[in-house]
């Protein structure tokens, strides 16, 4: 047991005593250090590119598999209901101007209750559509793209009825995607 002992501490602890017969060696007319560092350098692209691969399907998957989170979006934001409430809410304020509150919150107020359920209705829908975009379930560039306008318009003209709203609910934060999509959007209050 000894002798044996007596071998293994004789030899070097470093990997030299590995490398040491490949020193200066030469294949393929390169150096066998310039090998290592080529292969070295391909593994790490190759690790890379492993990693880009596996952040572009987690992101892949949170979008819906490809596009299911935005094809329900749109479906939603393109219904008939929807639309018709966006209708509603652009003739309340053409035909009576901006939605102003009664007294006490109480009313009456200058728009009737139809327009006011609309204008709550595309809060409501815009809200989801904001919260999907802040966690990125949806992507937030589509949402600019294709409808930053009208949710910047929508937002200015809903946003005195969701104060409406957040003043009888005592919840400031009511609805508050949708005033984060409208400021991510563009929306500039007016001063």
């Amino acid at each position: 047991m000894e002798e044996y002992a007596s071998k293994v501490s004789a030899q070097p602890a470093s990997s030299a005593r590995l490398t040491a017969p490949l020193e200066g060696r030469v294949v393929g007319g390169v150096a066998i250090d310039v090998w290592a560092d080529t292969v070295q350098t391909v593994a790490v692209a190759l690790g890379a590119g492993a990693a880009i691969f596996a952040w572009r399907q987690v992101r892949l998957s949170k979008h819906g598999g490809g596009g299911a989170n935005v094809l329900d979006l749109w479906a939603n934001l393109q219904s008939e209901t929807a639309r018709d409430n966006r209708r509603k809410v652009y003739q309340a304020h053409e035909a009576r101007g901006p939605f102003v509150a009664g007294p006490r919150y109480e009313g009456p107020h200058s728009w009737g209750r139809e327009e006011m359920e609309a204008a709550q209705h595309v809060a409501q829908l815009l809200s989801v559509a904001g919260a999907l975009a802040k966690y990125d379930y949806v992507p937030l560039a589509l949402l600019k793209d294709e409808w930053g306008p009208m949710i910047v318009r929508l937002f200015a003209l809903v946003k005195p009825v969701m104060a409406l709203d957040r003043a009888r609910r005592n919840d400031p934060r009511d609805n508050y995607n949708f005033e984060w999509l409208a400021h991510e959007c563009g929306y500039q209050p007016s001063p």
